[in-house]
């Protein structure tokens, strides 16, 4: 099976690999969980620190960016996601695994500029910062049926 691939990779500036997971959180009346952030709408997740392991990762992110306690039920599919940050002179080729899961429960998040929302999963296509969100989203639709 072949990892879909979005975004394009810069010939401008060096590309730097990095490992990340979100989560599609479904919550009540079948509404999922969104990161607002000034840059835009982002599912729950963000980069794997060295030494974590990918489920880790996703209930650290949740929390710090959400204040999300969450239970991760299953992988929902992967795929490669480019980023190019001008104002940092990078590339990222983010490999990114998407994890379906459920709301555990609440606490307080520490990242002040990440806003917790829920959508209409019907309502997120051309929203979302990162195609490969949109992806992921749709693809919980898909199997959903």
């Amino acid at each position: 099976m072949s990892i879909p691939v979005f975004g394009v990779r810069s010939t401008e500036f060096p590309c730097t690999k990095r490992l990340s997971v979100y989560a599609v959180v479904i919550g009540k009346n079948g509404l999922i969980a969104l990161a607002r952030t000034p840059k835009g709408l982002y599912l729950p997740g963000g980069g794997i620190d060295a030494g974590e392991a990918e489920h880790q990762a996703l209930l650290r992110e949740a929390l710090e960016e959400c204040g999300l306690l969450l239970t991760i039920e299953h992988c929902l599919g992967r795929a490669i996601q480019y980023v190019t940050s001008r104002a940092e002179s990078k590339c990222f080729e983010k490999h990114c695994g998407f994890f379906v899961a459920k709301v555990a429960g609440y606490a307080t998040k520490t990242e002040d500029d990440h806003e917790l929302i829920w959508l209409d999963p019907t309502s997120t296509a051309g929203k979302m910062r990162h195609e490969s969100h949109e992806w992921a989203i749709a693809l919980l639709k898909h199997t959903a049926r």
